[in-house]
């Protein structure tokens, strides 16, 4: 598979994933006062900037190390929310992340769904309180 087919799949998967990312390293840089240690955040983000500019197209292991980085930062900033604000059909997708734990789901379109929908969500999130939200069909 080439690099640029991989990048292209990259920005696709998940409902825009790498856009996704590009969001969190930015929220992260938001944060980066608050943060000890920010060495290893500005090397990602110098590589990253690379990779944007096709700088390391040749170099298969710094994607690989840019992608592994990315999935531990996703995971870190998810693991500190407080709330999830989430619809129905892309509920699947955090249910890739179990360490997800907040204290609020927020659950639009939950008019549309059947009660059973609503149960999975309760049951893997387990917050304090759920919104539902939607409008009357």
């Amino acid at each position: 598979m080439s690099l640029d087919h991989e990048k292209s799949n990259l920005a696709v998967t998940g409902s825009s994933e790498l856009n996704l990312d590009v969001w969190m390293l930015r929220f992260a840089g938001l944060a980066l006062p608050h943060v000890g240690d920010t060495s290893r955040y500005k090397d990602l983000c110098c590589l990253y900037n690379e990779y944007v500019r096709g700088l390391l197209d040749d170099n298969l292991e710094a994607v690989a190390f840019i992608i592994k980085m990315i999935g531990q930062l996703r995971q870190h900033v998810l693991s500190s929310v407080d709330v999830i604000f989430t619809i129905l059909s892309q509920t699947a997708l955090l249910f890739f992340y179990n360490h997800v734990n907040s204290d609020i789901v927020i659950v639009d379109e939950a008019v549309k769904s059947i009660e059973s929908e609503l149960w999975l969500i309760m049951a893997h999130f387990d917050p304090r309180a759920y919104v539902l939200v939607g409008d009357v069909v």
